[in-house]
């Protein structure tokens, strides 16, 4: 089992570029909560951490703007993460990976809105783009 959730700062709104909010991840064992996290931010660690994983069983990720390091390891065909003192793990990578597919695409669609409804263009947003386009 794997779940992702994330919303923004209601306090602070959508915001294109860096957008504050929460995320919870709840697996098979443990949860992770973070009410103020640079979303973008912090799902690109999860995707760096995946990806370090496909050749390697353990990931240290510097999520940048963030003041905890990221640290995944690959247990069988699951994965466990640790995030401050937070330690989830779940029993499906596979199952983890489509999940986080699904709300980077989420993430982007509304960061692209708020861009829009601004009169911005949609800020690039590479990695998080280019993760989804990987996993098509």
């Amino acid at each position: 089992m794997a779940h992702l959730e994330w919303s923004i700062d209601e306090d602070v709104g959508i915001e294109p570029v860096s957008p504050l909010g929460r995320i919870t991840i709840t697996g098979d064992a443990g949860v992770i909560v973070d009410d103020n996290l640079i979303l973008d931010t912090f799902f690109e660690s999860l995707i760096d951490g995946l990806s370090k994983l496909e050749t390697e069983d353990d990931a240290s990720i510097d999520t940048i703007e963030e003041p905890y390091e990221l640290v995944m390891h690959r247990v069988g065909g699951g994965v466990r993460l640790q995030y401050g003192q937070q330690t989830v793990e779940m029993s499906d990578e596979v199952t983890f990976k489509r999940e986080l597919v699904g709300v980077v695409g989420e993430l982007l669609k509304q960061l692209d809105g708020a861009a829009l409804a601004k009169g911005q263009k949609p800020y690039s947003h590479r990695r998080l783009r280019a993760f989804l386009k990987n996993s098509e």
